[in-house]
């Protein structure tokens, strides 16, 4: 078995001890919310694709039920690092209908290119939304996927959004700065980065690709009324 071998490996050698403890956790009880840590402390421990890949594999990462999970305890749990790193690499034809079925409204839409990948579309959902004041936004979730493939690459969850003054709603998304509350972001194919506050956090109307999604995946979106 993959997990008991790199345990026993990397208890030997004595290194990567968030992994060994999560690792040791899958061996103790074999559950959903431990195999979620075991990959989530491998991403941040800098582990590659082709030595994710197999555990990938064996725990059934990037299905509707991890998918879930994931969603779930990164909205619940404002520390939970593992869950944000466990979404990268699944894929957005299964995430955004899930975001739907979790009652998380599409909120917002950018674009970026990655220089290895190309063109990255980056959707924001949040479970609460203020649509009175129009000052905040919370339990925000963001995927970025390749154009391309589909797959996520980029994942950031956010306990809440306060906006200078209140934001802009226009073709039923979100413009608008403010402060980012316990920010965790996670990228593929390394990097992870964790702040108490992300100052002057934007969605910008330029940068809006909203028109440029595939029509799949803007039929299944949950959009802002």
């Amino acid at each position: 078995m993959q997990t008991k071998r790199l345990f026993d490996k990397l208890l030997k050698e004595d290194k990567d001890h968030k992994v060994i403890s999560a690792l040791g956790g899958v061996l103790y009880k074999n559950s959903l919310d431990m195999k979620i840590n075991a990959i989530g402390a491998m991403h941040g421990e800098g582990y590659l694709r082709s030595a994710l890949k197999v555990f990938w594999d064996d725990y059934g990462h990037g299905s509707n039920e991890w998918i879930k999970r994931c969603i779930e305890r990164t909205l619940e749990n404002d520390f939970d690092e593992y869950a944000v790193s466990s979404l990268l690499n699944c894929s957005v034809s299964l995430v955004v209908p899930m975001c739907k079925k979790l009652g998380l409204v599409f909120v917002s839409s950018r674009g970026y290119q990655n220089f290895s990948t190309g063109k990255v579309h980056v959707l924001s959902f949040a479970k609460n939304v203020d649509k009175v004041r129009k000052r905040y936004i919370s339990k925000v979730i963001e995927f970025g996927y390749i154009d391309k493939s589909g797959k996520i690459v980029d994942v950031s969850g956010i306990k809440s959004i306060k906006f200078d003054g209140s934001y802009v709603c226009n073709n039923h998304q979100i413009f608008g700065k403010g402060d980012a509350s316990y920010y965790r972001r996670a990228t593929l194919p390394y990097g992870r980065w964790m702040l108490p506050t992300y100052k002057s956090f934007i969605f910008d109307e330029d940068k809006n690709i909203y028109d440029d999604l595939d029509i799949l995946i803007r039929s299944k979106l949950l959009m802002l009324d």
